[in-house]
């Protein structure tokens, strides 16, 4: 096996078709797809194994508890057989042909060990913008995105697969890992994924803060950028704290 897909879902509803929608439009069919599911609610559960039972490609399929996308990804790698490894969301869809396309790629050469394209982000308002960048530059925080990305299963074994302490920013630790081991990028040219913003990973401060922790982990963040960003954080939460304090006095008045 060449390929294993991974998607972790928690009542998914339809959005889960759409991801397997693009897998049919995949010349290339020789993967598997594999869904770790958090125990979603009934109706989602029925949709995953509908899916699983007309799929014409193998199909593993677990439903169980776990502790976030992350953790989901960790147990999506223990059951996978194939030597590469993309991480697709429920709702994301690999375009057309796509796996093909990757493949001319990979080719023979055992030296390539992460293949990485461009990412399509679709705003809330149907808006589309294209997104990738260089390795180098996972110094700096930035990094080319997982679900644009295909990994061989050995490097993220070689790390320890990802660290769930990050709920949102987990994938920049295991890819600064990656290329700290020596392993060689290659860049594909071609729009990978349509990936849809507003998720866990693309809203609120989490993504910045984790960003910013794990930086600071590897050494990459000036001491007065750290120190900054420690007192913007806790000042924030002050008011947060404040704030639930107020809200909470009103409601105790009669």
């Amino acid at each position: 096996m060449l390929f294993s897909i991974v998607t972790a879902s928690y009542n998914s509803g339809d959005e889960i078709r759409k991801t397997y929608n693009s897998l049919l439009l995949q010349n290339y069919r020789i993967f598997e797809w594999i869904i770790v599911d958090g125990e979603s609610e009934t109706y989602s559960r029925n949709v995953l194994q509908e899916l699983v039972k007309s799929a014409p490609f193998s199909v593993k399929y677990i439903s169980e508890s776990d502790n976030g996308v992350f953790d989901a990804f960790n147990k999506g790698l223990k059951m996978a057989s194939g030597k590469w490894i993309g991480f697709l969301g429920c709702g994301d869809e690999y375009y057309p042909g796509i796996l093909e396309s990757v493949i001319s790629f990979i080719g023979n050469a055992d030296d390539n060990e992460v293949v990485y394209g461009i990412i399509d982000f679709v705003r809330q308002d149907g808006a589309h913008f294209w997104y990738t960048t260089d390795e180098k530059y996972l110094d700096e925080g930035r990094m080319m995105h997982h679900a644009a990305t295909f990994v061989k299963k050995d490097k993220y074994v070689e790390i320890g697969g990802f660290n769930v302490k990050y709920k949102s920013a987990s994938d920049l630790d295991a890819f600064i890992k990656i290329k700290r081991s020596g392993a060689r990028f290659v860049f594909v040219p071609y729009v990978v994924t349509k990936f849809n913003t507003g998720g866990l990973s693309t809203s609120g401060s989490l993504p910045y803060e984790e960003r910013m922790e794990i930086m600071h982990e590897y050494g990459m963040v000036a001491k007065k950028r750290w120190i900054r960003f420690i007192i913007v954080k806790k000042l924030k939460r002050l008011r947060t704290a404040i704030k639930k304090l107020r809200f909470d006095t009103h409601k105790e008045k009669p």
